[in-house]
Order: structure tokens, then sequence, then C-alpha cells
């Protein structure tokens, strides 16, 4: 695998948007912003980037940051499917990160308990 000057990496990830929740009850406790889901991503939308330094255009940048260790992984060539949110807390977005293209496997990363 190649990484470029400019970040680009031989591995497309593509990351798709699978839920956005709202968690009220943390919003009426601790309010801000907007009161509702996020309103940057739609359930359905797909990214796919080659650069694992910059966002693909429309992905929100907070989001961005909690995946790039993800999306860096599979950049550098690892097959592994995984699943993870922005963080949040009151209105976080749960996105798929996997290799672009053929070969990809579920993971059992391991997790917090």
């Amino acid at each position: 695998m190649t990484t470029y000057p400019s970040g680009a990496s031989e591995h497309a990830c593509k990351i798709t948007v699978l839920r956005k929740d709202f968690n009220e009850d943390f919003y009426d406790q601790y309010p801000y912003e907007h009161r509702g889901p996020c309103g940057v991503h739609e359930v359905g939308q797909e990214f796919v980037t080659t650069n694992v330094w910059e966002p693909p255009a429309g992905l929100c940048p907070w989001a961005w940051a909690d995946l790039r260790p993800i999306i860096q992984r599979i950049g550098s060539g690892s097959s592994t499917i995984m699943v993870s949110c922005c963080t949040d807390g009151l209105r976080p977005v749960y996105f798929r990160c996997e290799p672009a293209g053929s070969g990809a496997t579920s993971s059992c990363a391991p997790r917090c308990e």
C-alpha cells in the first residue's frame, strides 16, 4: 500500500449513514443547538474516499474526526467492516465503514464493557 503526500491511499473507504438518533431525555437536561436528530446527514447517504486526512465533501467534520482512525485502517488495506458513530451524545449518527469494492469481512472488534 502506498500513502501519498496528499494523504491519498490506494484503498478506498466507503462510508454509509446507517441511522440517526435523538436522545430527547438528554436534550431536555442539556439542550444545545437544535432539538432533533442531526441535520447534516440522511440515512443511506454514502461517501467514498481515498484520502485519510481530508473528509469527503458533505461529511460532517466532527464525524470525520471520530471515524478517521477506522478510515486510516481501511486505507492501509484492512478488509474489516466496522460500525461506529459520531460523539454527539444528543444526536448521534451511526456509520458503516468498509473497503470500497469486494472482499470486506465483518469484524468483532474489541469493545468497551
